[in-house]
C-alpha cells in the first residue's frame, strides 16, 4: 500500500480522455444515478490498491494493463461490501462498468458490465456525458484501504464465495471480455 506512485498518478490522468494509451486498456466506472449520493464507492485492485473513487453522479477512467485481472468495488457506510469483477481487457480498448447502489442497502453495491449489441453498449455513452467526471482522492483511499485493510479483506473473501455461489448468469454480468470494448474510433467525442 502507499500513496501512488507517480507513474500511477500519470496513469490515472491519461485516463480522462478515454482513449486508451499505446499498449494499454481503460475501464471507466459510471455511477450514474444520484440515489444515496453520499456513499462512496472506492475501486481496489487484486493488489489491494485503490484505483478510483465514486461518489454521487461520477465516473472515474483508469488506465490497466492488458490481461486479466480483478477489480473490486467497495461500498461502505456501517459495513464494507464488495463486488468483484473479471477483466479481461484488451490494448487500445475502452471497457465502460456501472455501477449502483442497492436500494435500501447503503453498503451493497450493483455492478453491470456494458455489452457490445445490447442498448445498454449505445446508452453508456450518454451516461458518461451525463456525469462529471472525478479521480477521487487516491491519497485519502490509499489510507483508508490501509486503515480498513482486515474488514476490506474479509468483505473480498464475501465477494469471492458470493461469485463461486452465484454462477455463470451472475459472473457473466460482472466480466469485462475483449471484444466488448469500443475502438479508439468508437469511444472519439466523449
Amino acid at each position: 500500500m502507499g500513496v501512488p506512485t507517480k507513474a500511477e498518478k500519470t496513469e490515472e490522468s491519461n485516463a480522462e480522455s478515454y482513449v486508451a494509451p499505446k499498449g494499454k486498456a481503460v475501464v471507466v466506472l459510471v455511477r450514474n444515478r444520484a440515489l444515496l449520493g453520499s456513499v462512496k464507492f472506492r475501486v481496489v485492485d487484486q493488489k489491494r490498491r485503490c484505483r478510483g473513487v465514486l461518489k454521487g453522479r461520477s465516473h472515474v477512467g483508469m488506465v490497466v494493463k492488458p490481461g486479466k485481472q480483478k477489480l473490486y468495488i467497495l461500498a461502505a457506510k456501517r459495513v464494507i461490501r464488495a463486488e468483484r469483477v473479471d477483466a479481461n481487457v484488451s490494448a487500445g480498448r475502452t471497457y465502460i462498468i456501472e455501477t449502483r447502489p442497492r436500494a435500501r442497502m447503503k453498503e451493497r453495491v450493483d455492478v453491470e458490465t456494458v455489452r457490445r449489441g445490447t442498448s445498454r453498449f449505445e446508452e453508456s455513452t450518454h451516461w458518461i456525458a451525463g456525469t462529471k467526471s472525478i479521480s477521487g482522492d487516491l491519497a485519502e483511499c490509499t489510507q483508508w484501504v490501509a486503515k480498513k485493510s482486515s474488514k476490506i479483506s474479509a468483505a473480498i473473501s464475501a465477494a469471492e464465495q458470493e461469485w463461486e455461489l452465484n454462477g455463470d448468469f451472475y459472473q457473466n454480468a460482472r466480466k469485462l471480455v475483449p471484444k466488448d470494448g469500443r475502438t479508439k474510433k468508437e469511444i472519439a467525442g466523449l
